[in-house]
């Protein structure tokens, strides 16, 4: 009796690791099969009907994914236009998003840092199989602007800056001098500045500049900056001065300058003037504050002298 109880008992210990296992198995089947139904959702392509008529398409329904795969376009520039072309968008399934309708559309938005705004639809080219346009920006003021895509679709959004295009031009330095006057201890920097092309003088140096001059030193570190002012105009170019500038704070040394222009959030910068040497004679000065201490104490004491020889000698003939 007391083997045959033993023998229940280990078989219901065996059936219950049994079912421990299997249990566990199952559990583990389940949650793997689980985890990989919630990837596959993530990731898989369902259909959704086209909004003209009830043919299927494929698109992924995953909303951390980008929907649209869009490719670097080739962009040339030049003074009177600006192209797009090889510009490709498709779904992630492939398909172009010219084979949506008419809602599905690519818009090119133009804008600088001086709140310049101009949109252009781009148009599917059907025999490149890619969108395409062309710009006409000669009438553009000569400044930085930067190239944003829209692309539009029946539930997607994209928009984001793909190019930053400068129009063409340059700031053209003549003459960059700086005079040192020791003797009054002033400094003056001169230049002379125009645009190329030369029509852009106007509207860039005097309309929307900053000019000034960099003042440095044998060890090229800038001691002093001063704001240069339009005084005149040679040729093709404007002139501009600083005026005579104090400088006795200035030490014994050799200077020059720079000259920037300051256009757009852009510097451009001139050649180093010529090198001046600033001459602050001190020794000098000092050699003279010293003499005329001296003097007077050297004839204090050759009165003082003077004045015990004397007492002396009277005392002695006393």
């Amino acid at each position: 009796m007391k083997e045959r109880k033993t023998i229940y008992t280990f078989t219901i210990f065996i059936l219950i690791v049994v079912f421990m296992v299997s249990f566990s198995y199952f559990t583990s089947f389940q949650y793997n099969a689980l985890v990989m139904q919630i990837e596959k959702e993530n990731y898989r392509f369902c259909m959704s009907k086209n909004r003209d008529n009830d043919k299927k398409q494929m698109t992924l329904t995953d909303d951390n994914a980008f929907l649209l795969l869009i490719n670097e376009p080739l962009i040339d520039y030049n003074v009177t236009h600006l192209s797009i072309s090889n510009l490709t968008i498709t779904f992630a399934n492939g398909s172009d998003i010219s084979q949506g309708n008419a809602e599905d559309n690519v818009t090119i938005e133009i804008i600088n840092n001086a709140n310049f705004s101009e949109s252009y639809s781009i148009m599917h080219n059907n025999v490149s199989n890619c969108w395409e346009t062309v710009i006409y920006v000669y009438y553009f003021s000569p400044r930085r602007y930067f190239v944003n895509l829209t692309v539009t679709t029946e539930d997607y959004y994209y928009n984001n800056t793909i190019f930053s295009y400068k129009v063409p031009f340059n700031i053209v330095f003549g003459y960059n001098s700086l005079i040192i006057n020791s003797e009054n201890n002033t400094l003056s920097s001169y230049c002379s500045i125009s645009t190329d092309p030369h029509d852009l003088c106007d509207y860039i140096l005097l309309q929307n500049s900053k000019v000034y001059a960099n003042i440095l030193n044998s060890t090229n570190d800038i001691v002093k900056t001063l704001v240069l002012e339009q005084t005149g105009f040679i040729g093709f170019y404007y002139t501009w001065s600083s005026g005579k500038i104090n400088i006795t704070n200035f030490s014994v040394g050799q200077y020059y300058s720079l000259v920037i222009v300051d256009y757009d959030e852009e510097i451009y910068v001139s050649e180093p003037s010529n090198t001046e040497l600033y001459e602050k004679d001190e020794i000098v000065k000092n050699s003279f504050e010293i003499i005329w201490i001296i003097i007077p104490i050297s004839v204090i004491i050759v009165l003082h002298l003077l004045k015990r020889e004397k007492n002396n000698k009277q005392y002695n003939s006393d």
